[in-house]
């Protein structure tokens, strides 16, 4: 969750900020996507949510939106991973049914996840921005045995698919770098990482979906682009038009190199999951416009990723 997720003519929306959470949800994106690289059928993907925290598995099975990212666990603890029983429930039935993802931070660790270990040789500085996340070096081995042993929990619970945070680590790494290392292959080290993450979920479950969220520009970095868009099946964007560090209420900045790297994305026939961060309700009316416009699935909420947001406006 860091960077660190047609409407022509739409009328004036009132966006409400919940501090509890409805069961309706948001919609508004379309896609022309058929059938993944995997089998899975995602033609009738048009909402979305995305939540990390406070997570009631009854509510989020009830809401109608076609796809959820959601943490494995209600508080990123083994001790608190949802059960196959909470999986089946968030998953919904009927008009409520949909794809439940579970977001993983590939490029940094968390130190309240259960594989923590601040002695481990692929750990590296803190992130300042994000106290307790720690960059690592993810092209070590260990480190990737680690997030398959962290796949193996989602697949045995029932996840749908994966969610995969902190590609952009590629850009910390890589040539000019904040981390001052200039790995030349840092940007392929990151597509052979996800590839090998979806080649060993789909040992287990042939269906399994992979989003990497952010980092689109590597497929200008990477010299393996097209095996990446072969591995995946759709990517998630944050801050793509009101684009900010902290403030949810960003000015409009539409990250032109971004939008055009999606295009590559949707060329391939990608589904992007479109995030801003913003409850002015005008914005959230210009956001849903130019996420739609194009051809992206947008959700506006929180930063805090902790509710449940509906946007009435786009109900289905």
């Amino acid at each position: 969750m860091r960077d660190k997720k047609s409407l022509s003519g739409v009328r004036a929306i009132v966006f409400v900020f919940l501090t509890f959470s409805f069961i309706n949800c948001g919609t508004a994106g379309s896609n022309d996507i058929t059938t993944t690289n995997s089998g899975t059928d995602l033609s009738s993907i048009a909402s979305w949510t995305y939540q990390l925290q406070n997570i009631e598995p009854d509510t989020l099975g009830a809401s109608a939106f076609d796809l959820a990212v959601i943490d494995y666990s209600g508080d990123g603890s083994d001790e608190e991973a949802f059960s196959t029983d909470n999986v089946t429930t968030m998953k919904g039935t009927g008009n409520s049914a949909k794809l439940l993802l579970a977001y993983i931070s590939i490029g940094e660790a968390e130190d309240y996840r259960y594989y923590f270990d601040a002695s481990a040789d692929y750990v590296d500085t803190e992130n300042p921005d994000w106290p307790g996340n720690y960059k690592v070096h993810y092209w070590e081995e260990t480190w990737q045995i680690i997030i398959e042993s962290y796949l193996d929990r989602v697949i045995a619970a029932g996840f749908d698919g994966a969610y995969f945070d902190i590609i952009d680590a590629y850009e910390y790494y890589g040539p000019g770098g904040d981390a001052g290392m200039d790995r030349a292959s840092a940007a392929d080290d990151m597509v052979n990482f996800v590839i090998r993450l979806a080649d060993y979920a789909h040992d287990s479950n042939a269906d399994f979906l992979i989003f990497p969220q952010n980092g689109a520009d590597i497929l200008e970095a990477s010299s393996l682009s097209a095996d990446y868009l072969d591995a995946i099946n759709g990517i998630g964007v944050e801050d793509t038009f009101y684009f900010g560090d902290d403030d949810i209420n960003n000015d409009l900045d539409e990250q032109t190199n971004v939008i055009a790297n999606l295009d590559e994305f949707r060329n391939a026939e990608k589904i992007v999951l479109s995030v801003d961060y913003l409850t002015d309700s005008d914005k959230i009316t210009d956001f849903y416009q130019r996420a739609t416009d194009n051809s992206y699935i947008p959700y506006a909420t929180v930063r805090s990723l902790d509710t449940l947001t509906v946007n009435d406006e786009f109900a289905p």
